[in-house]
């Protein structure tokens, strides 16, 4: 059944990054730059949720997974689209399963109770929301080491996610 191959499909991966190639989560420098370059994540074998996940996702589609970023408030998932019950993965923590119930008890954790729980929290992500996520989280590490010249940079980038090229028409 579909469901099963996408479970065991996921696993395998976790298996694969986080015990065979040895990548894990920076809880002890979280708020380091480099965990939100992929090139240093690559290097390093460190990251945060959502560059693990990035990393987790673009190997899972060069095996054929059917997988999206999930932008869940403070803490960014995947999603292995699997028929009628979709799985949630969190690369950060080593690729455990979550329920949308288990994601709605962290968002309590991070928030506490002035959120309140909404199934948009676990809606997917487009390529450009991910990347713009990344350079938010960038712009304010650096803007909390006081370094506005980096600052000033990742708003460009951002800005620059935002327009869409030139000559490219969107329908």
């Amino acid at each position: 059944d579909d469901e099963d191959d996408s479970l065991a499909r996921a696993n395998m991966l976790s298996e694969y990054l986080f015990d065979e190639v040895g990548f894990s989560a920076n809880q002890e420098d979280y708020y380091d730059p480099r965990n939100s370059y992929l090139n240093e994540v690559l290097e390093r074998r460190l990251g945060i949720p959502i560059t693990l996940s990035l990393l987790y996702m673009e190997v899972g589609k060069r095996l054929d997974m059917d997988l999206e970023g999930v932008g869940m408030p403070g803490h960014f998932l995947v999603r292995v689209k699997s028929g009628p019950e979709d799985i949630l993965v969190d690369p950060f923590h080593r690729g455990i399963f979550l329920s949308e119930q288990e994601c709605a008890r962290r968002l309590q954790k991070i928030v506490g109770d002035t959120v309140a729980w909404d199934k948009r929290y676990v809606a997917g992500v487009s390529g450009r929301e991910l990347i713009t996520r990344i350079l938010r989280n960038l712009g304010a590490i650096y803007a909390a080491a006081n370094d506005y010249e980096r600052v000033s940079r990742v708003d460009e980038w951002i800005n620059a996610l935002q327009v869409p090229p030139t000559g490219v028409t969107s329908p």
